[in-house]
């Protein structure tokens, strides 16, 4: 995560433009968090001023801030065409790489790195469109040029705390992030990602500082959540396994309350991806061309394993580590959206429609935005775990990819998802009915690309195998993908592939068996999740 920095709502680029007096309204909207108002004003601002380029600059960052990429790079795009100022050639930027137009957004990102009039705001962003364009090393200098200008603000200090994390600098993100905590100690982001980045100790923990701080749920709902999280991980970290499932459970119930959801709702679609993308449709690919790089796909539920098996795979020379990739789904919806732009698309249509796509063109689309990011043979990988929602798409689009599934005992796995806070995502993660019910819909749902693709087109790898006998897993993998095999891929620790996920802090050490049966540490606690898991 990110942060963008100045208003909670508006981008700091226009600042020096709310002199307009619509302008001032549609901040004020925005702060509010009045979005669709926002983008009727601006929408109206646009037509009333068809060539100014501050007014579809204005446009293009509300829909920004809707998370409306597609529609907010077009705005930034019409802006660009009218006037390339620095500030509209960098919104054009992050809209691009953030609506997965890689190579536009890197060639933006590059020439705007090398001018020398750039503020700490400027470099700020920059450093967000490298991080989202997988390029971490990147993303940290940028991230130290905004230090370098404004060394005491908190918010360009917790992303440059982020790009040490990508880029392994553990020592290095926690001093960061506890200069954030000295100049903004409600930053309660940070006192997670603090403590998540390494294993605490009973001399060396953060445990009264998190105690002394921990708001109240009617203070802040976040704080509450975040803190307790963090609290429960460090009493985690010193063998307190009771004290910290106490503070786990709480900021878990906490946080499902502050969430509208209902997993029926996923498990029907992973349901309908069954029926409708069944054994028919996928026996007929698209044909395999050889001279283009070929994707290995690490997928799963988050926290099995994706990231320890990544770093294996991708200390081969032949492969490049690309970590999770936003470019399927986005090749994907980019093409639903295509064919169906005159129909509002209900997401639990999108099994059935998925089977109505026009397959060939995602491939492109995906290899592509691949390209893009600096792949230009050989194998790569993508790890992005929920593609395990993809894997018949997959098989349709790219024949000539290797998929693999890393799982873990069902206990151990919505364990470990449980106890991670995913923030917006994966909101089936805080109750122990809804972890169970997405789990057996995810089972379900792997048994069926199971059964109907052809064998070894699935490669299956129990997360548990891979830690107690790496060598003998590694070597069996690395053969049904057709690379070959040394035993110096094991040590991880030395690998220094980058990587964005919760898991860069565990990366960075060897391979360890800790978290096999970690669930145990809190049988009695977690026992009705194993009863509804064993139904």
């Amino acid at each position: 995560m990110v942060k963008m920095g100045g208003n909670k709502w508006f981008s700091p680029i226009f600042m020096e433009k709310n002199s307009v007096t619509a302008v001032r309204e549609i901040v004020t909207l925005l702060n509010k968090g009045e979005i669709q108002a926002a983008i009727a004003a601006s929408r109206s601002l646009v037509n009333s001023n068809q060539d100014s380029a501050e007014a579809w600059l204005v446009y293009s960052e509300v829909l920004y801030t809707a998370r409306t990429f597609g529609q907010a790079s077009q705005a930034a795009g019409r802006a660009f065409s009218l006037s390339n100022t620095t500030n509209i050639k960098l919104n054009l930027t992050r809209c691009l790489a953030s609506s997965g137009e890689i190579e536009e957004a890197l060639t933006y990102a590059r020439q705007l790195a090398l001018e020398q009039n750039l503020n700490a705001t400027n470099y700020s962003i920059l450093s967000k469109v490298f991080t989202n364009a997988g390029q971490h090393q990147e993303a940290l200098q940028t991230a130290k040029m905004a230090e370098k200008f404004e060394p005491n603000n908190s918010t360009f200090l917790y992303n440059l705390a982020m790009a040490n994390r990508a880029c392994g600098k553990i020592g290095n993100a926690i001093n960061y992030l506890n200069k954030v905590i000295s100049f903004n100690p409600k930053d309660w982001q940070a006192y997670k990602n603090r403590s998540d980045l390494k294993t605490w100790t009973d001399i060396d923990n953060n445990l009264i500082e998190l105690k002394a701080i921990l708001p109240s749920e009617e203070e802040s709902p976040a704080g509450y959540v975040l803190i307790s999280a963090a609290i429960s991980k460090e009493l985690e970290d010193i063998g307190s396994y009771d004290k910290a499932f106490m503070y786990l459970k709480e900021g878990a119930e906490a946080r499902r309350n502050q969430i509208r959801y209902n997993v029926a709702n996923d498990v029907s679609i992973m349901r309908s991806l069954s029926h409708y993308q069944d054994e028919a449709f996928l026996k007929d690919a698209l044909a395999i061309d050889k001279d283009i790089p070929t994707p290995i796909f690490i997928l799963g539920l988050p926290r099995s394993g994706s990231t320890l098996l990544e770093q294996i795979v991708g200390a081969s020379p032949f492969v490049q580590a690309m970590g999770e990739l936003p470019d399927l789904p986005q090749a994907i919806m980019g093409q639903v959206r295509e064919k169906y732009a005159e129909h509002a698309i209900e997401k639990k249509r999108l099994p059935e429609l998925s089977t109505k796509l026009d397959f060939e063109k995602i491939g492109l689309d995906y290899m592509g935005k691949i390209s893009a990011r600096g792949v230009k043979g050989g194998y790569f990988t993508d790890k992005l775990p929920m593609n395990f929602l993809n894997i018949g798409l997959i098989k349709k689009v790219l024949p000539q990819a290797k998929i693999i599934h890393i799982m873990r005992e069902p206990l151990d796995a919505c364990y470990a998802i449980y106890k991670n806070f995913f923030g917006n995502s994966h909101p089936y993660s805080y109750d122990f009915e809804e972890l169970a019910a997405y789990y057996h819909a995810y089972s379900d749902l792997m048994k069926h690309w199971s059964n109907a693709m052809p064998k070894q087109a699935l490669l299956e790898v129990s997360y548990e195998n891979l830690v107690t006998e790496p060598e003998m897993i590694c070597e069996q993998l690395f053969e049904k993908i057709g690379l070959h095999w040394d035993t110096k891929y094991l040590l991880i620790e030395n690998s220094g592939i980058a990587t964005n996920s919760a898991s860069a802090a565990q990366v960075s050490k060897p391979i360890y068996l800790s978290s096999v049966g970690a669930w145990r540490r809190v049988k009695n606690q977690i026992e009705p999740l194993a009863n509804l898991l064993d139904t």
